[in-house]
């Protein structure tokens, strides 16, 4: 069985580090792309901590040293490195876009969260829960309007979840220049520094996961 942990260009850099189960990493190239995977036994494809953090260690340690990388999600196996460069190839013209939109690239996030002082209703009827939802939602895409024009300058693209729920406001992913991480941190305090009644929570660099398209292995 095959595990799959990003794509990149080829020819590949492959980092000096073990896979899930310890095995050791190859790569097989498809044309301008090249896939990163290990060799894995059937036990080694349950989604354990151990193995999802071997993922994770994987696929920073291949955004560190390649330009651009599409992170695979952690997912079923393979059957084999043929069934695996099949499903590349069923997606190449996709696949070869994505990497050319995440080139020199990483992944911020934001998290806003509502600063609560306890003295919320535990139980609101229904007709209060909906108009405590219809503001919730509209203060979400305030400030997600507010987010998106504040970093627009830096960022490539964008993905927000607008969750309006009573503690968290808004979830955004942002893809941008590794380069520009500084600045955009700067320009989420400015904002938040206009909203004392919310928390932003600023979390990366890491690697692309949410504009990288990539399943780690078959339906």
């Amino acid at each position: 069985m095959v595990h799959l942990y990003a794509l990149t260009e080829h020819p590949a850099n492959l980092p000096h580090v073990r896979g899930i189960g310890a095995t050791p990493l190859a790569s097989a190239a498809l044309g301008a792309i090249e896939a990163i995977f290990s060799e894995i036994d059937g036990d080694s494809a349950e989604p354990t901590e151990s193995a999802i953090l071997a993922h994770a260690h994987v696929v920073d340690e291949v955004a560190r040293i390649n330009d651009a990388v599409l992170p695979a999600r952690l997912a079923r196996p393979y059957e084999n490195e043929l069934a695996l460069l099949a499903a590349v190839r069923d997606r190449d013209v996709q696949f070869r876009a994505a990497l050319d939109r995440v080139r020199g690239c990483v992944e911020m996030g934001v998290r806003v969260l509502r600063k609560t002082n306890g003295n919320e209703a535990d139980t609101p009827s229904g007709s209060q829960y909906m108009r405590s939802r219809l503001t919730s939602v509209k203060l979400a895409e305030t400030v997600a309007d507010e987010l998106d024009e504040a970093v627009s300058g830096l960022t490539r693209d964008a993905l927000r979840g607008v969750t309006g729920t009573r503690e968290l406001v808004l979830t955004a992913a942002y893809l941008l220049a590794r380069e520009d991480g500084g600045s955009f941190r700067a320009a989420v305090e400015t904002v938040a520094s206009d909203r004392p009644d919310l928390s932003y929570v600023c979390v990366g660099p890491w690697p692309a996961y949410s504009f990288a398209l990539v399943d780690g292995g078959a339906s």
